[in-house]
């Protein structure tokens, strides 16, 4: 042990008093030990120049641990991808509604192992946040009447001024169990509190400052906190995303592009079902032969860009940059501009721990690996809708993300039926209209509602565009014999009047609706 770490804890028996909990934080390769004494009340105990020397040689561990969230039934779907050599996480483990990973024992680089979830933020295309952990343990009980509740208690112990810089907001969301009731913590909101108080408590006494209130430009913090309290067990994270979630791309909000198609496809759902059906592994075979993937109800162009942004090998996170209001670009993803409006559009940005030097690098990376058309190879995507204002939505939001060399639209709109793609297609890929329109807002969901005629006209509308569908798949010729078409629906009623049996069905949740994913080998058309 080093000398400052020795006469560290030398000092620390001194400070031994049984309403004192010492907390031994030793980190393996990094040369260093120190202790931070804290109260049950939350009041440290011991502060001295050779604790805060010891702390000022701090490095990262050479492990991080990270959960990844998602939608449920994608989890396979997220873990291949974090496993996948552009991420390249390790001790890949499915979770419910997620996936926990760690990063890789540091290289020869020695690379900071929050690259990692750099690399995560960037390519997951499934994933709606990456939180790293900072506390996992027990619930800290307290001992003694009058003193600070389990929430507090147990919050306290992470050292807070290791992630909370001066003048950094925090704020903190929580998941809590109905068994943490008999560890007095007896709401979400409560325990979120006790958290928060525990937070600006510890960085007022290391930085002299309480943390401000939220002022991001997205209206969240710098410090966005989770705390989840289960089965008498705490974990806190710290989020790497923020307000505004991996699964917004961006390219739907700008210019307004999807705002007259309120009922679109969640973004990190369209990849996700793409990636559960292996059809990303098709859609990269472009470069080695001629790949074709069809979409005869196109709507909002979701499944079709998701679909296109993984042929090119565009990096999903790349597209954020849209959320601070500036042009996406591959060709000037790399330039310090660039790469500071992307760092905006994430709280990482101030953190003590944060390297702008390896996010730009993560970035060039990822910039390097894309192959937009025509480095591609042979892959078309065709795409056509009834309603005209929806294939021009498609047309915009392509070149919005700068995939609009592989899709191919349809000449004029026209219902299934009546339309065939210039070439057979290898697959068929459609979210056809069901049930309530996904995220209908509740006005809108209101209002159709009470107009009982509209609803019943909707309603056939729905039923001939499945016959439609029955037709473009069984009759027209339209895909190669043997081909797959893949088809999403939350309505098994609609899904029979397509009289086939699918061979394989994938449950997904689409914004709170249980449904299916379905997989249907065609045949020769009928004669």
């Amino acid at each position: 042990m080093s000398s400052v770490s020795a006469s560290a804890t030398r000092m620390s028996s001194s400070y031994r008093t049984p309403c004192t909990r010492l907390l031994l934080i030793t980190t393996r390769n990094m040369g260093y030990a120190y202790h931070a004494g804290r109260r049950c009340n939350g009041v440290r105990t011991m502060a001295s120049e050779t604790t805060t020397a010891a702390r000022a040689y701090a490095r990262p561990p050479p492990v991080m641990r990270f959960f990844a969230t998602c939608p449920p039934g994608l989890e396979p779907a997220l873990a291949r991808e974090l496993a996948a050599e552009c991420v390249g996480a390790s001790n890949v483990k499915l979770a419910r509604a997620g996936v926990s990973f760690e990063s890789p024992r540091r290289n020869s680089n020695d690379e900071h192992p929050l690259a990692t979830a750099y690399r995560a933020v960037l390519w997951s295309r499934t994933a709606v946040r990456v939180l790293n952990l900072l506390h996992d343990g027990p619930l800290v009980v307290p001992t003694r009447r009058g003193g600070p509740d389990a929430a507090y208690a147990t919050a306290i112990e992470v050292p807070w001024e290791k992630y909370v810089g001066r003048g950094l907001s925090v704020d903190v969301r929580a998941r809590v169990a109905k068994d943490a009731v008999d560890q007095g913590i007896d709401s979400s909101r409560f325990c979120a509190l006790r958290t928060r108080d525990a937070v600006c408590d510890a960085v007022r006494e290391a930085t002299g400052e309480r943390p401000p209130p939220p002022s991001r430009p997205d209206g969240g913090a710098d410090v966005p906190l989770f705390i989840a309290v289960k089965h008498g067990r705490a974990q806190i994270y710290r989020d790497l995303v923020g307000n505004i979630p991996l699964n917004r791309r961006g390219y739907k909000g700008a210019g307004g592009a999807v705002a007259t198609h309120e009922g679109t496809l969640n973004e990190g759902c369209a990849a996700g079902a793409l990636m559960l059906a292996e059809l990303d592994e098709m859609l990269e075979a472009g470069n080695m032969r001629a790949v074709t993937m069809a979409d005869p109800m196109c709507g909002a162009g979701t499944l079709a860009i998701e679909a296109a942004l993984i042929a090119c090998r565009i990096a999903p996170g790349l597209l954020r940059i849209l959320h601070a209001d500036k042009r996406f670009s591959l060709s000037h993803a790399t330039s310090d501009d660039a790469v500071r409006d992307l760092e905006s559009t994430l709280p990482i940005r101030n953190w003590p721990d944060h390297s702008r030097e390896l996010f730009a690098r993560v970035v060039a990376d990822a910039v390097e690996a894309a192959r937009p058309a025509p480095y591609c190879g042979d892959v078309r995507i065709c795409c056509n809708d009834l309603d005209a204002s929806a294939l021009e939505t498609t047309r915009r939001v392509a070149r919005i993300a700068e995939v609009s060399d592989v899709l191919e639209f349809a000449d004029m709109p026209s219902r299934a039926r009546s339309w065939a793609p210039r070439r057979q297609a290898d697959f068929v890929v459609v979210n056809p209209p069901w049930g309530k329109r996904v995220g209908l807002s509740l006005e809108a969901m209101a209002a159709q509602s009470r107009q009982g005629e509209e609803e019943e006209m909707a309603q056939i509308a729905e039923e001939e565009a499945w016959d439609d569908l029955r037709y473009f798949l069984r009759d027209s010729g339209a895909v190669i014999p043997g081909g797959d078409a893949w088809v999403l629906s939350g309505d098994p009623s609609l899904t029979a009047s397509l009289r086939m049996k699918a061979s394989r069905k994938i449950p997904i949740s689409v914004a709170g609706v249980d449904s299916r994913f379905l997989r249907y080998k065609l045949r020769p058309p009928r004669r």
